[in-house]
């Protein structure tokens, strides 16, 4: 069982290639990154998982996802920038543009051997309780209490 999409030494690789875009980095930096590298890509795997899940694919359908390992390493990237730009005084504005990943997680189609498929639950389905409980308006609330 997989834990990550792609290797810690992936994320590192595309760490360094894009410190060496940044201005007044050097790739020299990089040995800093190592231990960032491996949390983010970790986190990246669990966010990515848990957003699709959340809209309505199983775990089954986003491990086959065609594009899975390239999203794992985009989400990493964005979670590394963040992570250490406190080490430098890295561009926050390069650091947003790489995170823009997150917000394109909420809009993205999945392929598997590039066939579109669907969610197999629906991406809105709430958890109730009761026979058509829906939320907090079906919830009585008139009420005295006595605490004399």
């Amino acid at each position: 069982m997989a834990t990550t999409y792609v290797t810690d030494q992936e994320v590192l690789k595309a760490i360094v290639r894009r410190l060496g875009a940044m201005p007044d980095t050097t790739v020299a930096d990089s040995p800093a990154w190592d231990g960032l590298a491996k949390e983010a890509n970790s986190d990246a795997y669990d966010e990515l998982r848990a957003r699709l899940a959340g809209q309505g694919y199983t775990i089954a359908q986003i491990d086959a996802w065609d594009h899975r390992a390239r999203w794992n390493r985009a989400i990493a990237l964005c979670y590394a920038f963040r992570a250490g730009a406190v080490l430098k005084a890295y561009d926050l504005q390069a650091i947003t543009m790489a995170c823009k990943v997150l917000e394109e997680l909420d809009d993205l189609s999945l392929t598997i051997n590039g066939t579109l498929i669907q969610p197999e639950a629906p991406a809105d389905a709430s958890i109730g309780s009761g026979m058509g409980c829906t939320g907090i308006e079906d919830l009585d609330l008139d009420f005295d209490l006595d605490l004399a």
